[in-house]
């Protein structure tokens, strides 16, 4: 239903999705409700605006000291961004189907840099308290996951994990 209201669904997939709700008024009365509450978010420049703003307060690391550096703190139900050298990706709002509003609890982070070649994407999101899932991409300049790239996870100067792609 996102990838429909979001137009990324393909077009053959979509014709396929708009039968399903000519025939199921259940589907259609979600992705109505889905619609609407997307509607009622704010704008896209607004949050671009309000995500620029925040990162201009966001303590950035040294440059030369690391390649890609990420602080965060666990606080009660949510990740808290200390400091990064990437940049903080948006992440979409919640939406609230049939009348329930999601909560707004930031259980999920995503910071991207650009060095040279490569892109990397950290994400991190809260599992439970005190546990987090952390994902690592690093891709080459064609899109494609980058090989031969060490990555080491540090938590008060030692080491926690270690992994080469």
């Amino acid at each position: 239903m996102a990838s429909y209201l979001s137009g990324t669904i393909p077009e053959h997939g979509r014709s396929d999705v708009e039968a399903h709700f000519a025939d199921c008024s259940f589907c259609l009365e979600e992705v109505i409700a889905a619609y609407k509450a997307a509607q009622e978010s704010y704008p896209e420049e607004i949050r671009r605006q309000l995500v620029e703003e925040v990162m201009a307060l966001v303590p950035v690391a040294q440059a030369g000291q690391v390649f890609f550096d990420l602080g965060v703190r666990l606080v009660k139900d949510a990740v808290e961004l200390v400091s990064t050298s990437g940049r903080l990706v948006p992440t979409t709002a919640p939406v609230g189907v049939r009348g329930k509003p999601k909560s707004l609890e930031a259980t999920l982070l995503q910071v991207e840099k650009e060095m040279g070649r490569l892109k990397v994407g950290v994400e991190v999101e809260m599992i439970e308290a005190g546990l987090c899932e952390v994902i690592v991409r690093v891709k080459d300049a064609g899109g494609r996951a980058a090989e031969g790239i060490r990555l080491t996870l540090f938590c008060k100067g030692r080491e926690q994990a270690s992994y080469l792609t």
